[in-house]
């Protein structure tokens, strides 16, 4: 993970809990969880889509479909296409980051979300009619 420390604005710091080693990574921008997670995927730091908390006062569940995502979609996760992935991020998705849970789940980048202290809950109901089927939900605690 240290290597994402290698871009801008992502710090990654290593510490012990019970005398194992976690890694922290702080970045400024929502969706760049996007490809934190990717790289974690790509290096087998995680096997699966992990479920995710955070805390946001809008639900960043807006609904994103179109060519340039399914064009992506069907490219592996590899370092061949870590670049790719992360220009699609940077460029391609909403400069307001009210998008990156609806990607995270599309890309199967996650599993369940919990977002707590909402409350902009508008595209909440939507996301989960979608994604529900696959096992996925976004749950909000206000």
């Amino acid at each position: 993970m240290q290597e994402l420390s290698y871009r801008a604005n992502i710090n990654v710091y290593t510490i012990k809990i019970d005398g194992v080693q976690k890694h922290v990574i702080l970045y400024e921008d929502h969706r760049m969880i996007l490809n934190v997670l990717y790289f974690a995927r790509m290096k087998g730091i995680l096997s699966n889509a992990p479920n995710i908390i955070c805390f946001d006062y809008h639900d960043d569940a807006c609904e994103v479909y179109g060519e340039e995502i399914e064009k992506i979609k069907v490219l592996p996760i590899s370092e061949d296409n870590f670049q790719t992935f992360w220009q699609f991020v940077e460029f391609s998705l909403s400069p307001l980051d009210d998008d990156w849970v609806w990607i995270a789940m599309y890309f199967d980048l996650i599993k369940n979300a919990v977002r707590v202290g909402g409350v902009q809950d508008s595209n909440i109901q939507r996301l989960n009619e979608v994604f529900n089927v696959q096992g996925k939900y976004l749950y909000s605690i206000n």
